[in-house]
């Protein structure tokens, strides 16, 4: 989507599932200035694979000993009986240059 500039601007927010293995692509923009005292933000809760999860993000760690890294946590936000397995994939992407890094 081209902007007034004539640059093009970020992709909108986007979300994608597959079942039989269960894939999501999820893209939400993050806000320019982090909630809570921590920095701490959060996802809504979102269904993939039959699960609820949502995602915690601490910018600039979540303790003393991880200050200066990033701490990304996926929970499962649901009661389950039996053990759940997943693989974890998080691409963080700058406005600025339109750069993904995987993780």
């Amino acid at each position: 989507m081209p902007s007034v500039s004539g640059r093009r601007g970020p992709p909108p927010p986007s979300s994608r599932t597959r079942s039989a293995g269960a894939t999501s692509s999820r893209s939400t923009p993050a806000p320019s200035t982090p909630a809570g005292a921590r920095g701490l933000l959060a996802s809504s809760p979102f269904t993939v694979g039959g699960h609820r999860w949502r995602v915690q993000y601490y910018p600039n760690g979540d303790g003393a000993d991880s200050k200066g890294w990033v701490s990304v946590f996926l929970f499962l936000d649901e009661d389950v009986a039996e053990p759940v397995t997943v693989r974890f994939r998080l691409t963080l992407v700058t406005e600025m240059f339109l750069l993904a890094i995987s993780l």
